[in-house]
């Protein structure tokens, strides 16, 4: 059996230390995907996905028809309810070794980095926001002028022949204005939805009530491969937090409005009948 120590990732969250061979069978049995945990060990230089290192392929997981041997899987899961914790590794590490260079313990947290933003083409959330935002700008700014402006002029040029041809010109300028923003907002939504890795079809809940808030948020708040990797930042957090307080007051305020109608019609009605008792 080989002395050689490997570590891999799962959902973000280093696992480790594990021998070639516990790992090969945890692999076989399943508790691993190749497709898209990590893996570090002897003569890697990076964090890798476990389908790109040779010593690791393995069979494809066995079916619940062939179960595995109760000795391999005995000892896979004692091997890996005996995981030392990421900080205790690295201590033991630096006691062992204190010029060892701090890049490897990095590693994972660069590699999973450059998964959530160097690998997934598309706009990126903050550049969808602030593209939305100067979208919205230009298309009410064209929109006042060409009611404003031109329809002003047209007023006041005081001839009925030129008054309808600007007319019609500004009601086919609104209608350019409208179909070139609707355009581009798509465009916006399908480069989001390639960076999040999520389908084109996606945008169709935006015509649905309640999941639009849904695809809002996965658009607005998540970072890049979020349908991968489903790992969520400090900022994609905050971004979920305002979208409850959104959908809790859009629940609350209607509520609350028509109560504070009713009492205060009850209340004038009230007022009205004592007026009226007091007349009589």
């Amino acid at each position: 059996m080989s002395d050689q120590v490997w570590y891999y990732s799962q959902h973000g969250e280093k696992q480790g230390p594990v021998t070639l061979e516990v790992l090969q069978s945890a692999i076989e049995h399943g508790k691993i995907d190749p497709s898209t945990d990590l893996v570090w060990g002897p003569g890697l230089s990076d964090w890798v996905k476990v389908h790109e290192v040779p010593a690791l392929q393995v069979s494809a997981p066995k079916s619940a028809a062939a179960p595995p041997p109760p000795s391999a899987v005995q000892t896979a899961d004692s091997s890996m309810s005996n995981i030392v914790p990421p900080s205790q590794v690295a201590a033991a590490r630096a006691a062992e070794n204190p010029y060892a260079s701090p890049g490897a313990e990095n590693a994972l947290q660069d590699a999973l980095n450059e998964r959530r933003a160097g690998n997934y083409p598309g706009m990126g959330r903050l550049a969808y926001f602030l593209w939305n935002f100067v979208l919205y700008v230009a298309t009410v700014g064209a929109v006042i002028f060409l009611l404003v402006v031109v329809g002003g002029f047209s007023s006041a040029a005081g001839v009925e022949g030129l008054n309808d041809a600007m007319a019609g010109g500004m009601l086919l300028g609104l209608f350019a204005v409208v179909v070139i923003a609707v355009v581009l907002s798509i465009v916006f939504a399908f480069s989001r939805l390639q960076n999040l890795a999520m389908s084109r079809w996606n945008y169709l809940w935006s015509f649905i009530p309640i999941a639009n808030i849904w695809l809002a948020y996965r658009m607005i708040g998540c970072p890049a491969g979020y349908h991968e990797h489903k790992q969520l930042d400090t900022a994609g957090k905050v971004v979920r937090v305002f979208f409850i307080l959104y959908i809790i007051l859009s629940i609350v305020a209607p509520i609350l409005m028509n109560g504070a109608t009713y009492y205060r019609d009850k209340a004038q009605e009230a007022e009205r009948q004592i007026e009226m008792e007091q007349s009589q």
